[in-house]
C-alpha cells in the first residue's frame, strides 16, 4: 500500500473514533497529524528495508533431511544462485523452519 493511501486510511479511522475532526472544507483540521503519520510511514518503510537488507547478508547453513550439515553460504542470495533455486524459497524455509523443494533445511548462522 502506498503512503498516501495508508495515511488517508489512518486519518479516516482517527476521525471515526473522534480522535481528530475536519474543518468546513472537509480537510483534517490538524495538519500535524498528517505530517507525523507520513513521517511514521517513512520510518517504518526504512526500517523494513534495513531489516530486509540485514537478512540478505547473513550467512546461512544448509542441512539435509537427516540433519547433516552440507554447506555454509555467505548469504541466501548466493546459496540460491549456486543451487539454481529461488531466493524466496530459501527465505520462506528459513523463516518457517521447513524444507525447501530440493529437500534441504536452512538456518541463519549464529
Amino acid at each position: 500500500m502506498d503512503r498516501d493511501k495508508a495515511v488517508n486510511k489512518v486519518l479516516r479511522d482517527m476521525e471515526q473514533f473522534d480522535l481528530i475532526s475536519k474543518d468546513v472544507t472537509g480537510d483534517v483540521k490538524s495538519g500535524e497529524a498528517r505530517f507525523f503519520l507520513n513521517a511514521l510511514y517513512v520510518a517504518g518503510w526504512e526500517g523494513a528495508k534495513h531489516d530486509s537488507y540485514n537478512n540478505c547478508e547473513k550467512p546461512v547453513i544448509q542441512f539435509d533431511r537427516t540433519g547433516k550439515r552440507i554447506a555454509r553460504y555467505p548469504s541466501p542470495t548466493i546459496a540460491a544462485k549456486e543451487l539454481k533455486c529461488t531466493r524466496d524459497g530459501l527465505y520462506k524455509a528459513i523463516k518457517k523452519g521447513t524444507f525447501t523443494k530440493k529437500g534441504y533445511i536452512w538456518i541463519y548462522e549464529t
